[in-house]
């Protein structure tokens, strides 16, 4: 005779495995998108060369990419609640994987950069979605370390494209570096079609606001391209304050249409709930101090301290492990206690690896690097996970795929303003300080030519400002009632 124990126990079993199942797809869908992100990067001098075009030219291949998947994800996002999470992530699975194979097919740099921006798109629906998937079809005790798989699999990723692209360029041409992810993605295409449960709706389905959506692509367009221009041009641009002004006219025009629609295609009531709000803005803020860091520590790690491109890499590489630590660490400490104590591991840690790299000099040896280094990549393990429940725990039913895809727009609008403003102060500094030395070039690569003391300065105010921010995110924290934990 079987028991109810016995028949609970087996249930039980059923749904763990049933997780582990929806987990492993949804991270073998990200891992593919951060696969890719690796082979493309290490693959751009020789596409460079290959097709004859300049440095600035060939990162056009990333700009475009990026530009339209964080200019669409907030749409596929408010897609994803209207005809099912599932479908709008297979359809993007598919969409990534197909313009991955006509990247591989171009026969000039017109159609790379044409199936680049197609990519993009399938890369704003998976990106989109995904954290909704496992907020959704994950038990609220298992969910955090969900997001740390996520998290895991986006670092080894990273890591084994970069290897994989520079062994492929080594035997074959610049076309296989985007061959070579296509059968991962018809895997994870097969994966998430058979464990990923089927769309059910418990509401009457809602209108899309297409007239929102195409604002809203507008706006982040326009905003995306202004930033790029600050990058180039500089911050004082007309063409960068130009932009900006253009921008917030639009940006005030979508409010105003957005709060006249009854199914908008992003509610701003969401944006006055504090327990939302706070989290994202979290993200948006330790992302930029992240993406900024790690910009800069190359440069760094060459001009400041004299070390070769290959060791660099190795040097960052073997930190970076520690994410796989990090996260799933965190995703046990969250599920149990919240997210609170975990987001305060990852400042601490953040703090202290910005303080170690303001306070290096030529003369710092190698262990003091490797501790910077460490709990910088210790602290993005501990973020992610835990800051993913805080932001997923106010979804529900019918808005999952928009706080999914707002949570992964803040993050990726951190991602481009930390390159562009850590790199704004570190030009600016140099700039500033070599204006009357003599010998020195006006324009150009001015960091070859200036002295390591003015390199210096640069990287410190740099690092500065992201202990700034960091320290404002430790305090907003730990004095808020609204952070679970």
């Amino acid at each position: 005779m079987v028991s109810g124990y016995d028949i609970k126990s087996k249930m039980d079993n059923i749904n763990i495995n049933k997780t582990v199942l929806i987990v492993l797809s949804v991270s073998m869908a990200v891992f593919v998108w951060s696969f890719s992100a690796g082979t493309v990067n290490i693959a751009l001098p020789t596409i460079s060369q290959y097709m004859d075009i300049s440095t600035y030219l060939v990162s056009w291949v990333v700009i475009v990419h990026l530009l339209i998947l964080t200019s669409f994800m907030l749409i596929f996002g408010r897609l994803g609640d209207i005809i099912g999470l599932r479908k709008v992530f297979l359809m993007g699975i598919c969409v990534f994987t197909v313009s991955s194979y006509l990247c591989g097919i171009s026969i000039d740099f017109v159609q790379l950069l044409l199936f680049r921006g197609l990519q993009g798109l399938g890369s704003a629906m998976l990106l989109s979605i995904s954290p909704a998937l496992i907020s959704k079809h994950l038990n609220p005790n298992f969910q955090a370390k969900g997001f740390a798989a996520i998290s895991a699999a986006t670092t080894i990723a990273l890591a084994a494209g970069y290897g994989a692209g520079g062994l492929t360029l080594q035997y074959c041409d610049w076309n296989w570096v985007f061959l070579i992810v296509v059968p991962l993605g018809i895997i994870a295409f097969i994966l998430n079609f058979f464990f990923i449960p089927p769309d059910t709706f418990h509401e009457k389905k809602l209108d899309f606001d297409l007239v929102g959506a195409f604002l809203i692509l507008i706006v982040m367009v326009i905003l995306i391209l202004s930033i790029y221009v600050a990058k180039d041009m500089g911050l004082t641009s007309k063409w960068f304050i130009g932009g900006i002004c253009f921008d917030f006219i639009l940006f005030s025009g979508l409010i105003h249409w957005e709060n006249k629609q009854k199914y908008p295609i992003f509610d701003l009531n969401l944006l006055k709930d504090s327990k939302l709000l706070l989290p994202l803005l979290a993200a948006f803020l330790i992302t930029l101090v992240f993406m900024g860091t790690i910009f800069l520590v190359p440069f760094y790690l060459d001009l400041i301290m004299g070390y070769s491109t290959a060791f660099s890499g190795i040097l960052i590489l073997i930190p970076t492990l520690l994410v796989l630590i990090a996260g799933p660490l965190s995703g046990v400490i969250t599920d149990k206690f919240g997210s609170k104590i975990p987001t305060v591991i990852s400042c601490i840690f953040l703090l202290i690896s910005l303080g170690f790299f303001i306070l290096t000099d030529p003369t710092t040896g190698i262990i003091f690097i490797l501790i910077a280094l460490s709990t910088r990549f210790l602290s993005e393990g501990f973020f992610a996970p835990a800051n993913n429940k805080q932001i997923m725990k106010n979804g529900y039913k019918g808005n999952r795929g928009s706080i999914s895809s707002l949570m992964n727009t803040s993050k990726y609008m951190g991602i481009i303003l930390g390159v562009v403003i850590f790199d704004a102060i570190f030009e600016s500094t140099i700039v500033q300080q070599t204006t009357n030395l003599a010998n020195m070039p006006v324009t150009g690569a001015l960091h070859l030519a200036a002295p390591v003391s003015v390199l210096l300065s640069g990287f410190q105010n740099a690092f500065l400002l992201g202990l700034t921010i960091s320290l404002s995110v430790l305090v907003m924290v730990l004095l808020s009632r609204q952070w679970e934990g």
